[in-house]
Order: structure tokens, then sequence, then C-alpha cells
């Protein structure tokens, strides 16, 4: 428990703290709507030596000077060859996370209502710290538009949250990831799913 100073806890705050903010250390030009989609869906996040932006359908890679190293590119070139349904595809609505105790980096965007019947959740992981290098790529497939995903870093897992559509909302569910095997690449990494409608998944 806590110490506890008369009166500390006992009413909101009534006034500004002192602390201010250092505001951002470097600022450089990101990725414009190169693709024209609206909106472009940003996101980000830094290592210790790279910025890795993605937008809607396209991404970049920076130093932490601002210097562009690659891109913009389109999203799917970090699936190219990772043959399956949602080859050719690059849907967007991407994820970019940075694994901070694997030194890793994690891409990800949807291949959705393709020709099969089905909608997949594609994750690229780098395999070393260097987001310019080599991925292990992966591809979970769900019966429904699996939209809105927002995907989270634990120690056990790569957690992902998503809305389903079938014609309209269907429900809201989660899945886990096997991270530890994503790490190393293994074709085996398995999704835990639990949601409104789990049964029918696989």
């Amino acid at each position: 428990e806590f110490p506890k100073k008369e009166g500390s806890y006992d009413k909101i705050q009534s006034e500004k703290g002192t602390t201010k903010s250092r505001g951002p250390e470097v600022n450089f030009e990101g990725v414009a709507n190169v693709n024209g989609v609206y909106p472009p869906d940003t996101d980000g996040d830094v290592g210790p030596d790279h910025y890795f932006q993605m937008i809607n359908l396209s991404f970049a890679i920076w130093d932490k000077q601002g210097n562009k190293l690659f891109g913009p590119a389109d999203n799917s070139t970090l699936w190219s060859g990772f043959i399956g349904p949602w080859t050719g595809t690059n849907d967007g609505d991407p994820i970019i996370l940075y694994d901070e105790d694997a030194d890793r980096g994690i891409a990800s965007q949807f291949a959705i209502e393709l020709s099969n019947g089905k909608s997949y959740e594609l994750v690229a992981i780098s395999e070393t710290g260097d987001p310019l290098g080599e991925y292990y790529r992966y591809a979970f497939e769900f019966n429904h538009f699996n939209d809105y995903p927002k995907m989270g870093v634990w120690g056990d897992a790569y957690y992902c949250t998503f809305n389903f559509f079938s014609g309209g909302f269907i429900g809201g569910g989660v899945a886990a990831f096997e991270r530890d095997k994503m790490l190393v690449g293994d074709p085996d990494a398995n999704m835990v799913f639990f949601g409104y409608f789990e049964d029918d998944l696989r």
C-alpha cells in the first residue's frame, strides 16, 4: 500500500503541474498520402536506429536523422513471394510496432473478402533488429471481414483486436498470435481467437 499524505488522494487535481515536455527531438516529413486513400491511416514506430511508417497502402523507413532509406513502396512489398490467397493484395489498415524485448519490427495489414470467401491478417516480423532486412511472413485466416485491427506486444503473444463484418457488423474479437514461434520464423505459429462468434473460426 502506498504511503498516503493527508489530502493527497482525496480530491481532483485543481491546478497544472510544473513539469514541461521537451517536445520532439527530431521532426521530419513522413510519407505523403501517395495512394489518395482517405483517411490515410498513418501508423509508425521507432526502434533504436530507425523510424518505420506505413500509411494505408505504402511504407517508408528512415534513420533517426530523418534520412529516408527506403520507400515509399507498396505495403505488399513485405509479403512479396509469400504465396497464398492473399497474393497480389494490398488492402491496407496497416500497423507498425517495435517489439523492444526482441528488437524486432512488426508490420501488418489485412487482405479482405477474397475469392475463397476468407479474410486474413498478414503479419511480417523482421528477422533482426534491422527493418531493411528480411522478414518472416504470416497470414492468419478469418471467415469474415476483420476490420479495424489494433495490435499490441506482450511477452507471451502478439494480441490483436478486430471488429468483424459480414454485410453488417457481427461482433468483435481478440486474437493472440504465437510470438515465440513467429520470432524464429516457425511456419506453424498459431492463433488463438476469442470473440463474439469464435465457433465460426478455425
